[in-house]
């Protein structure tokens, strides 16, 4: 194919890509609710809170509001140590929320605070303990951390993919020398990202002049005379969560499927916890290890023998570093628990796992405290 065929193809596939795209972005405008790539498994019956005390921040997510709770700090702090606590979406949700009701953040950051501590807490959906070191790396450098609250969940070891908020951490020069030199682990991921860094920067310069200026044509203009362009974030949230429903309807996927271990994401994930209890032990930073709750009234979604050698595993590494450890799997009592939209392409509504309402976070704030007040 000579070249004016080629510059002639291009332009027919990026058209016939603009009218199938228009189609189906008019399909989904039916329903304006928002759907967000990574909160798939949360839904209208289960509302995210990330918690404000006296209108300061001190539940945030990741490097897109982290500054946030920093500052909270310098403000509201008064120098007293720091204790963070890492987790999932089941410390930001609360299944069937009433006015009134606060996650467990908020009321162990008030506990705490009594006792002269101040709690930040960072969550985000399905997260990983590779992401959760980074993090805690990010946080002992830029604050004086004298505790870590670790909660670890089996379903999220299956995870190993370390989201742009998170990994963008590589790009603060302050901090990248002392994550990167503190751990194997770190290291590696900075590698992972230095490649897919350069990965992308060459495919920047590959890249066809028409394709960029299309592009930025598109951009500039479309976004402020069709509102179907200025909402394709939220668009594109929503096609993907008609995939995954579609998948999960074509594979009989649902909360009660077994959810198999993944050996290498899990080795990957458990020497991230390795990490986190040697760097902590390093700079004489305490560590509390709870495995989270998850209702217990069905058969939880996991193979129970993996499941058990995981707690095992955990309480095992924990004891052999002097950590505290607890298993706060049944503290939430199953009349606590709720349920969530359908995941597939069904009206019915199904079983949660993971998000219970406001007393489980009262619960387990209570229980937190105790065990951090004991040690």
């Amino acid at each position: 194919m000579d070249e004016t065929k080629l510059k002639f193809s291009k332009k027919y596939t990026l058209l016939g890509g603009l009218l199938i795209g228009t189609l189906v972005l008019y399909f989904f405008t039916t329903d304006k609710k928002i759907t967000k790539f990574d909160q798939l498994a949360l839904d209208e019956d289960v509302s995210v809170q990330f918690g404000v005390v006296n209108n300061y921040k001190i539940h945030c997510a990741d490097l897109t509001d982290i500054n946030e709770c920093l500052t909270s700090y310098k403000i509201n702090g008064n120098n007293l140590p720091v204790t963070i606590w890492l987790g999932n979406s089941q410390l930001h949700s609360i299944n069937q929320f009433k006015p009134g009701d606060e996650t467990s953040s908020i009321k162990l950051h008030r506990n705490l605070k009594r006792n002269n501590q101040f709690l930040i807490t960072l969550s985000q959906p399905n997260a990983n303990l590779q992401e959760h070191l980074l993090l805690a790396l990010y946080l002992v450098k830029k604050l004086p951390v004298e505790k870590i609250i670790l909660p670890v969940v089996f379903d999220d070891m299956r995870e190993n993919n370390i989201r742009k908020d998170i990994e963008n951490i590589f790009e603060d020069d302050e901090v990248k020398d002392f994550i990167t030199n503190s751990s194997k682990t770190a290291n590696n991921l900075y590698q992972n990202y230095l490649r897919a860094k350069n990965n992308y920067s060459n495919y920047e310069k590959n890249n066809s002049s028409f394709q960029k200026k299309s592009e930025i044509i598109l951009n500039k203009n479309l976004s402020q005379i069709w509102s179907l362009w200025s909402d394709r974030e939220y668009l594109r949230g929503r096609i993907y969560n008609f995939l995954y429903g579609f998948r999960n309807f074509v594979f009989r996927i649902d909360p009660l499927t077994i959810r198999n271990m993944i050996p290498g994401h899990y080795l990957n994930n458990f020497n991230a916890l390795k990490d986190i209890i040697f760097v902590s032990n390093k700079n004489s930073i305490k560590t509390f290890i709870y495995i989270a709750p998850i209702r217990s009234d069905l058969k939880i979604p996991y193979n129970l023998k993996e499941y058990n050698k995981f707690k095992y595993e955990i309480k095992n590494l924990s004891k052999k570093n002097n950590i505290n450890f607890r298993n706060f799997e049944k503290i939430v009592p199953n009349n606590s628990w709720g349920n969530k939209d359908s995941t597939t392409l069904s009206k019915k509504k199904e079983i949660d796992f993971m998000h219970f309402k406001s007393v489980g976070h009262e619960l387990l704030a209570d229980a937190i405290y105790d065990e951090l007040i004991k040690n």
